[in-house]
C-alpha cells in the first residue's frame, strides 16, 4: 500500500474509533501486504487482539464463522465480542 494511501486511511480509521469510541476496533488491511491481507494499522487493538503485521482475514473469518466465498467483495466486517 501507498504510504500516502496509508496515512488517508489512519486517517478515517482514527475518526471512526473516535467516533465510536473505545470498544471499537478499527482495522486497515493491506491486501498486498506481505502474506495478503495484514493488518497495516489497528485503533483499540485490545478489543480483538489484533496488531499491525499480523495476517487476520483468517481470524475474522473464524470468529464470524463465514466462508470466504460469503465474505468475497465486503468493505467491512462486524463482530461483536462476548463483553
Amino acid at each position: 500500500m501507498e504510504k500516502e494511501t496509508l496515512m488517508i486511511l489512519r486517517q478515517v480509521a482514527d475518526g471512526i474509533a473516535e467516533q465510536f469510541g473505545g470498544n471499537c476496533e478499527v482495522a486497515v488491511y493491506d491486501p498486498e501486504g506481505s502474506g495478503g491481507n495484514s493488518v497495516a494499522y489497528v485503533v483499540n487493538e485490545h478489543v480483538s487482539g489484533q496488531s499491525v503485521g499480523v495476517q487476520t482475514d483468517r481470524t475474522l473469518l473464524e470468529k464470524r464463522n463465514l466462508s470466504e466465498l460469503e465474505t468475497r467483495g465486503r468493505l467491512s466486517y462486524m463482530v461483536k465480542t462476548p463483553e
